[in-house]
């Protein structure tokens, strides 16, 4: 289990046991908005963009700004074509606005002489059994989004 899915599991261990264990979920081809899951995929992947890019070593906000609303406008346009739903739209601009103001946390904290040491790796990611009780255990999972020095 993912640390992320924790919530789901004391949401209703049965539904978890659903969409997790036996990997069910329900089909629907007429999505008109981005869920929680794919809006935390959009953002972690600007970030890791970002991450893995030479202008992480900005001070500039502008110019990181830039960087993560052009690297947006890629993703949004690959995962959703150019003609979006206005539901989409403003949930983008909500993004949009979370990034700005990250952007001008990430230059002062550049400037205070910060740098990213390492962005998110799925491959790295930790693991340890929990017990659960009458003999039963699950493997939680997780990874670090980034590392700092």
């Amino acid at each position: 289990m993912r640390v992320t899915s924790f919530a789901t599991y004391i949401a209703c261990p049965y539904r978890f046991y659903l969409e997790h264990a036996l990997r069910l979920a329900t089909a629907d081809d007429m999505a008109d908005e981005i869920d929680a899951a794919g809006f935390g995929s959009l953002v972690h992947e600007i970030l890791r963009q970002f991450g893995e890019s030479q202008i992480r070593e900005s001070t500039d906000a502008e110019e990181i700004s830039v960087f993560f609303a052009e690297s947006m406008e890629q993703y949004i346009k690959r995962e959703f074509g150019k003609h979006r739903l206005a539901a989409v739209k403003v949930q983008v601009l909500g993004a949009r606005a979370r990034l700005e103001a990250f952007a001008h946390w990430q230059a002062e904290w550049r400037r205070a002489g910060r740098q990213i040491v390492r962005v998110e790796d799925k491959k790295g990611s930790d693991r340890f059994d929990m017990d659960l009780g009458n003999g039963l255990s699950m493997t939680v999972s997780g990874s670090i989004d980034r590392i700092d020095r």
